[in-house]
This record gives C-alpha cells, sequence and structure tokens, in this order.
C-alpha cells in the first residue's frame, strides 16, 4: 500500500469517528436548499464520488468554500444516517476545521 493511499485512509477514518461529535453538535447540514441559506457560514462541503458531473459543476460555481469530493451515498447512510444524500455542509467550527484537515486530499 503506498503512502497515498494510507494517508488517505487515515483522513477517512479520523472523519468516521468525529461523525457522531459533528452530528450531536449541530455543525452538520443536509439538503440543497439549507446550504444555500447558510452558503455564508458554511466551512466546508462534502459531496459523493456518486454524485452528477453537473451537479459537482453547480457545488464549484455556486459556493466559495471548499469543496471535498469522497465517501458514497451508502458511505453517508452508515456514517450519518441519512438516506439518499449526496452533499453534507458543515458549518465554521474548530470541528470543521478538524474535518477540512482530514479530507485535504480529497478537496476539488
Amino acid at each position: 500500500m503506498s503512502d497515498g493511499a494510507t494517508q488517505s485512509n487515515a483522513g477517512l477514518d479520523s472523519f468516521e469517528r468525529l461523525a457522531p461529535f459533528m452530528l450531536r453538535s449541530g455543525i452538520v447540514q443536509v439538503g440543497r436548499q439549507r446550504l444555500s441559506q447558510l452558503r455564508k457560514r458554511l466551512a466546508c462541503i462534502v459531496i459523493t464520488v456518486d454524485i452528477s458531473e453537473n451537479s459537482r459543476k453547480e457545488f464549484q460555481q455556486e459556493y466559495s468554500c471548499p469543496i471535498y469530493q469522497c465517501l458514497e451515498s451508502a458511505d453517508l447512510l452508515r456514517i450519518f444516517g441519512y438516506q439518499g444524500t449526496k452533499a453534507l455542509g458543515f458549518l465554521r467550527s474548530p470541528l470543521s476545521v478538524k474535518i477540512m484537515q482530514d479530507l485535504k486530499e480529497f478537496r476539488l
């Protein structure tokens, strides 16, 4: 296994370990309309790898915050309990800074 793969796995593992704390603190936001409402308060957005190309381009054009593409919809269901979700927004907080550090190699 290469060093890059090991680092990305470590970043995703850390992201998964922090998931309950993210949910409890209320920094996780779901849904395009909700993300649009909170556009100025978002620290970052995580989109799934199975999101459509057009949606990915829309996110990149519409939001100025960092966007990370990793995981699949099934992973978001397993980790956060959100079914059919393709995008999660994270409000600004010290926890979201840690998320961005963990996911830096997945940034678009």
